[in-house]
C-alpha cells in the first residue's frame, strides 16, 4: 500500500504544481466530459460521490481562480451551470501533460516483463471490482 500512497502524494503533488487540487481536477475533467453540455452542481455532486456543500466549495475555488464559470439558466433563475474557460482548459491539459510526464518517469524504471505482469494483475483486479460492485 506504500506505493498507492506514494503516487497519490505524488500525483497531488503534481497537480498541485498546475495549482489545482485533486478534486478541483476530477470537477474539471467531469465537466469536460459532460461538454457540449452544461454539468450541473447536482450532477457534479451525483458523479463524484460528495454532498452538495463540497461541490460548492470545490467550484468556488475553481471560479476565484478564474477555471470555470457559473451561470444561471434562462429557463430557470435558481438553477445553475459549470461552464470551463479557457484558462481553466489550459490548465486542466497542463496538468494532464505533467501527471503524464511523472508517470512516464516512474514507469521508464520498469521493464517490459513487469510491465506486462503490472498489466495482467491490474486487469484482473479490475475484473474483479468490475464482477464484484458491493
Amino acid at each position: 500500500m506504500d506505493s498507492a500512497q506514494a503516487l497519490e502524494r505524488r500525483l497531488k503533488r503534481e497537480l498541485a504544481l498546475c495549482e489545482v487540487t485533486e478534486l478541483g481536477f476530477v470537477l474539471l475533467a467531469q465537466v469536460i466530459r459532460q461538454e457540449p453540455d452544461a454539468l450541473t452542481p447536482s450532477e457534479a455532486a451525483h458523479k463524484l460521490h460528495l454532498p452538495r456543500p463540497a461541490i460548492s466549495t470545490i467550484l468556488g475555488r475553481l471560479e476565484v481562480s478564474g477555471l470555470i464559470r457559473r451561470e444561471r439558466s434562462s429557463d430557470d433563475r435558481r438553477s445553475l451551470s459549470i461552464r470551463m474557460t479557457e484558462k481553466g482548459r489550459r490548465v486542466f491539459e497542463g496538468a494532464i501533460a505533467q501527471c503524464l510526464q511523472m508517470v512516464n518517469t516512474l514507469m521508464s524504471h520498469v521493464d517490459s516483463r513487469e510491465l506486462s505482469q503490472l498489466d495482467d494483475t491490474c486487469s484482473r483486479l479490475r475484473q474483479h471490482f468490475l464482477e464484484n460492485k458491493n
